[in-house]
């Protein structure tokens, strides 16, 4: 069984408190197999991404495996699996050509979700950040969460529940992980 977290953010992130080696070097020592990163669009622009991606190309081996992502906040939306990019125009061509990538998309930090989901990634959706340590705490998640992903599973289909811990620095490394 393979154990990781999701939603961390580097200093590739506007907010992010350790570089990628450093935060790889971290989560190996916590025995930790994956990472699915997390890093903030906002603060990246297409040159930003592609030098971002070539970082995560230069890490070493043999620990951590960090899988390269972005966040979207104006959109709600996490995106795993990042590994190339086209230039683009706006935030909603940019998450359009990860789907067609094949990335993985969840809604990110649902308590964070005023109203609805964007309409435009409905059709997108891998699934939902049903818990995110950061904003809904280390014991549970809220159950506005679980409503959301019920909702949304109801209206478009089977939608995969994820646990995220916001990474941004280390006192945030929680027990919990994504199996």
């Amino acid at each position: 069984m393979l154990q990781g977290i999701a939603h961390a953010h580097s200093t590739h992130s506007f907010d992010g408190h350790l570089s990628l080696r450093e935060l790889q070097s971290l989560l190996t020592d916590a025995k930790i197999d994956f990472c699915l990163m997390s890093e903030h669009v906002e603060s990246l622009d297409y040159e930003k991404i592609v030098a971002m991606l070539a970082d995560y190309a230069a890490l070493p081996s043999g620990g951590c495996l960090m899988i390269p992502g972005i966040e979207i906040d104006d959109l709600h939306i996490l995106i795993y699996g990042v590994t190339a990019i086209q230039p683009y125009g706006s935030i909603e061509e940019l998450a359009a050509q990860m789907f067609h990538r094949g990335s993985l998309i969840f809604v990110s930090h649902p308590v964070k979700v005023k109203g609805t989901v964007p309409a435009v990634i409905l059709a997108w959706l891998t699934g939902v950040e049903i818990w995110n340590t950061r904003y809904d705490g280390r014991g549970a998640p809220r159950p506005w969460n679980l409503k959301l992903w019920a909702e949304l599973q109801r209206e478009h289909g089977p939608l995969q529940p994820l646990v995220g811990v916001d990474f941004h620095k280390p006192s945030d490394l929680s027990q919990v992980r994504v199996e």
